[in-house]
């Protein structure tokens, strides 16, 4: 167990901007560039979609109370897509973003906070959606992917989307601020948590993920891609939390003081058994939709499906298989690895960022809840996976233990042709 945190009590108005952003051996070897050339003659890969695909929370190598000079992995720079900052600020394309294959050139279009459609934010950072909005500097995702595909070989897109559009930062902020007040209850009862994940809810968000698919695909075909050149890779969400068993830390506040994760049971288990199977399964019917729309008009429609879902599986945010880094017991003894840098690391951390309602060591709000360097990389041997030398597959990937020579954690992709 690590040492308790001086932060205190956190005011509502904190919690309210927790989630910003979400709208989830031997030491490692160096990230890949942000634009990655393998060779001057590989294909081009590109990522859409929200910040699971951005690279939120890619600089931290697990959690640390009190600092973050022991799971610092990318430095200040972590989130720099061009030179001297951000093409568009916060955005938060990450070095260490899962698109970066290596295999294959790549660029990395993501955001974080984005949805379906385009917006700015109440902080007023532009959020690109899958669409193909355009105003002054301002471009849709789908406009900047035919942009770019117009003069670029691009083969492969990969695009997460979904959760920020069913507000999962409205229920996470809802379900934390109940579990620190204590006497508010589970949120699952609570009533707009409820509208949130209602029907009505479940069938717009489907609608709007079927419209965005379609975006890519008229982008493409406006940038002169045919249908077969190309495949689309629709990725589902990984579970961010274990199972109410499987916490380190009881219900009492040191789950959120110590762990950074603190929810009630039953509301873990509305997360893993609701939120998350209900946004992967929209994904699911969303792709499936296009795709039979496309054979019903004669067209080809290349896709494939990775399922994340177990992506982080052993290393959720305060699962009692791993640590938080230099994570001490009550007589000072190390209990976690001293640093990310450390041999196992990467098999001894967690992969998800904990929910941080202050800002330590360069640390942002925006960050809590996102799969951090480990969680990317991992992941970004799975989309290598799909990737499969140019002939993408569907799958579902799940870790295996240990890292790579490339200093990812070693990944297992179950093919699932059908999907």
């Amino acid at each position: 167990m690590g040492r308790l945190r001086a932060y205190g009590w956190a005011s509502a108005a904190a919690f309210a901007v927790l989630a910003a952003g979400m709208s989830m051996g031997s030491a490692p070897a160096a990230p890949l560039a942000v634009v990655n050339a393998a060779t001057q003659s590989t294909p081009w890969v590109v990522s859409l979609g929200d910040s699971y695909v951005s690279g939120e929370a890619g600089r931290w190598a697990g959690n640390q109370s009190l600092t973050t000079t022991d799971i610092d992995a990318l430095g200040t720079d972590a989130y720099h897509d061009m030179e001297f900052g951000e093409q568009i600020e916060a955005c938060h394309r990450s070095q260490s973003a899962q698109i970066h294959i290596g295999v294959a050139r790549s660029i990395n279009l993501a955001c974080s906070g984005a949805k379906t459609s385009s917006y700015v934010d109440r902080h007023g950072n532009w959020k690109p959606g899958i669409d193909f909005f355009t105003q002054g500097a301002r471009h849709g995702q789908a406009r900047l992917l035919q942009d770019f595909a117009a003069t670029h070989d691009v083969r492969m897109v990969v695009l997460g989307i979904g959760f920020n559009d069913l507000n999962f930062e409205g229920i996470v902020t809802k379900c934390l601020t109940q579990f620190m007040l204590r006497f508010a209850g589970a949120c699952q009862d609570n009533a707009k948590v409820q509208e949130w994940l209602g029907a009505k809810a479940r069938t717009r968000v489907q609608t709007d993920i079927v419209g965005a698919i379609r975006n890519i695909r008229t982008a493409m075909a406006a940038a002169g891609k045919s249908d077969d050149s190309w495949t689309l890779a629709v990725q589902m969400y990984p579970r961010i939390l274990p199972s109410a068993g499987g916490f380190r830390y009881g219900q009492g506040l040191n789950r959120q003081l110590i762990g950074g994760c603190g929810f009630w049971n039953t509301d873990v288990e509305l997360t893993n058994q609701t939120v998350l199977p209900e946004v992967n399964a929209i994904i699911r019917r969303a792709i499936r939709a296009v795709k039979a729309g496309a054979i019903a008009e004669g067209q080809v429609f290349r896709s494939v499906l990775l399922d994340n879902s177990e992506a982080l599986r052993g290393h959720e945010l305060c699962n009692s298989a791993v640590e938080r880094v230099n994570a001490r017991n009550w007589w000072g003894e190390l209990v976690g690895v001293r640093s990310w840098t450390s041999p196992g690391a990467a098999d001894r951390s967690e992969w998800m960022r904990e929910v941080n309602i202050v800002n330590v060591g360069g640390a942002f709000l925006a960050e809590s809840l996102h799969p951090n360097y480990w969680g990317q990389l991992a992941m970004r041997n799975c989309v290598r996976q799909v990737w499969n030398r140019g002939n993408p597959v569907s799958g579902k990937c799940t870790p295996s233990g240990g890292v790579n020579s490339r200093g990812e954690p070693n990944m297992r992709l179950v093919m699932r042709p059908g999907d």
